[in-house]
């Protein structure tokens, strides 16, 4: 079985999910055992009125539990079941008052109504059918209580884990039940055992739902004041579209999947963590962020959004941005992404600005892994190399000399690369008329195992000028290729043809400038379709995040 807690699935054994039926029954079977002395397992024994209405008990304690639990149990959507489930504030008043009336009849038909223990249908005395009217209402409306602030602290638990406190938070979730448990086996003990004073039972009971409410209701209480608690996901807080709103965009990759001139066609989402993207929505996430201070229980789902939907957006310096991103210890820059990104990335002097903001924080970092760190030095003493900075590479692949005797993996030796003039220049065209709506990415081949797929090694993307012309600066040398990407109406057409691809082009010392022939997208057969304008208006400059220590 899997469960959809919030925005995550999570699966749980099979076992787990059978233990906890198991502990329900038990449960049902102790409080049918309370309220009617004569419960037991001999009722098997008994003649066919006895195990009928045994049944019948079992039945009614186990309905009581089962309702007991109800705000805390997984609910079967379309086939997934989704934990917790949200009560609003006038279904949990009609739970507790449902769960009322429940508590009185299951007391009622456990103790006096079931008659057939002794003989068939006797009289129950008035005062024991009053009792347990009282208290199978007092413990059906507690219970209802004790479950509902139970599915909060589901969510207080999980909102832990979302603002870095993975360990108290996952023990809060995985603790909740089993500690609903035995809070409603102390709640059916007060309300059944005659030899408390009445005092006592009452506040026995009343403690219990306090032990439950107290404490959540001061977590939410500061969740909400300090952290944005509340609303349902980052598309509400933040007022951006969800996935099923998103838009699609062609993509059209220029070389075959071998590197040899050619084309490659697919549709690309723009989504990112359930919600679509654009330029218009990563600018309203930041503004979330930015107006609560980045103390939001999204925070993380935030970032991730942001540093998926700048690669999306083709941008890699709002990528690079938004990867270095470090709210303390639990929200850590992404550098293995950032590494991905700066180790293709032009050489231009706002990129060295982003490796530098980089090798602050790690100087600052406290790799629990000798692997992790490792990974990380070599990617820094790779970036520095790539940019010609022989000193700040050396200084730090003699950080990796120092964990030697801690790590196994060969060390890598970049070449300093001194060559950043590399230039890519060309043009696109669609039926002869410049494709300005046509953006042009330009990809890196870092392998030549890798199969060319534009899904990865990003270099830059442009905009076609006036005329349809594009170019590319500050590259160094290496295996590059380009895709288009456009509107479904515009490129989306089987009949378009790309009547130039250059496949995967090197730029090598010596010949750092390379003038593409013009790339001319035609639609053979009828006349074209119009010229749509783009999607999403690119973004002026790179969006700088603010980094924290």
């Amino acid at each position: 079985m899997s469960l959809l807690v919030f925005d995550h699935l999570q699966r749980i054994p099979l076992p787990l999910a059978a233990a906890a039926a198991a502990l329900g029954l038990l449960l049902a079977g102790f409080l049918a055992a309370e309220v009617n002395e004569r419960f037991s397992p001999d009722i098997l024994l008994a003649p066919w009125a006895g195990r009928f209405w045994g049944a019948v008990s079992l039945g009614l304690a186990a309905l009581l539990v089962l309702e007991a639990l109800h705000p805390v149990l997984p609910g079967k959507v379309f086939g997934v079941r989704y934990w917790p489930a949200r009560v609003p504030g006038w279904a949990a008043w009609n739970h507790v008052l449902y769960m009322t009336g429940l508590g009185a009849a299951a007391f009622l038909g456990i103790g006096p109504l079931s008659g057939a223990y002794d003989a068939p249908y006797a009289k129950a005395e008035a005062g024991r059918v009053r009792s347990a009217v009282l208290w199978g209402g007092v413990c059906g409306a507690v219970t209802a209580g004790v479950g509902l602030e139970a599915g909060r602290a589901l969510f207080v638990a999980d909102a832990l884990r979302q603002i870095g406190h993975g360990v108290l938070g996952g023990a809060l979730l995985w603790c909740a039940v089993p500690c609903l448990l035995a809070t409603a086996a102390l709640v059916v003990r007060a309300t059944t055992d005659a030899r408390w004073e009445i005092r006592w039972r009452f506040l026995a009971t009343v403690g219990a739902f306090a032990l439950w409410a107290i404490p959540g209701g001061a977590a939410e209480a500061y969740l909400r004041l300090a952290w944005d608690y509340g609303r349902p996901g980052l598309a509400d807080a933040a007022g951006v579209r969800k996935a099923s709103e998103a838009d699609r965009l062609s993509l059209v990759v220029l070389s075959l999947p071998d590197g040899a001139p050619g084309v490659q066609r697919r549709e690309e989402a723009m989504t990112a963590e359930g919600l679509a993207v654009s330029h218009q929505e990563l600018a309203a996430v930041r503004r979330y962020l930015e107006k609560h201070g980045y103390q939001t229980v999204f925070v993380v789902a935030a970032l991730r959004y942001l540093r998926r939907g700048w690669e999306l957006m083709w941008d890699p310096g709002g990528a690079m941005d938004a990867d270095l991103v470090r709210l303390g210890p639990r929200f850590p820059p992404d550098h293995e992404a950032f590494l991905r990104s700066i180790l293709v990335a032009p050489a231009t002097p706002e990129n060295y600005g982003r490796l530098e903001n980089l090798a602050r924080s790690a100087d600052a970092l406290h790799s629990a892994s000798v692997k992790k760190a490792g990974n990380l030095f070599q990617g820094l003493s790779d970036a520095y190399a790539r940019f010609g900075d022989l000193k700040n590479s050396n200084l730090w692949l003699g950080r990796i000399r120092k964990l030697w005797p801690l790590y196994d993996d060969d060390v890598n030796v970049d070449p300093v690369e001194d060559i950043h003039d590399g230039r890519v220049s060309g043009a696109v065209t669609f039926n002869g008329r410049p494709a300005s709506a046509v953006q042009v990415g330009l990809f890196m081949q870092t392998s030549t195992s890798t199969a060319v797929s534009a899904k990865g090694g990003l270099v830059a993307s442009a905009w076609p000028d006036a005329e349809g012309s594009f170019s590319f600066s500050d590259l160094t040398p290496g295996r590059y290729y380009l895709a288009l990407r456009s509107d479904p109406i515009l490129l989306g057409d089987p009949r378009i043809e790309a009547l130039f691809s250059p496949g995967v082009f090197r730029l090598a010392p010596g010949a750092m400038s390379r003038e593409l022939f013009p790339i001319r997208l035609q639609r053979a057969g009828g006349m074209p379709p119009p010229e749509p304008g783009p999607m999403s208006l690119p973004a002026a400059g790179a969006v700088t995040l603010p980094q924290r220590r």
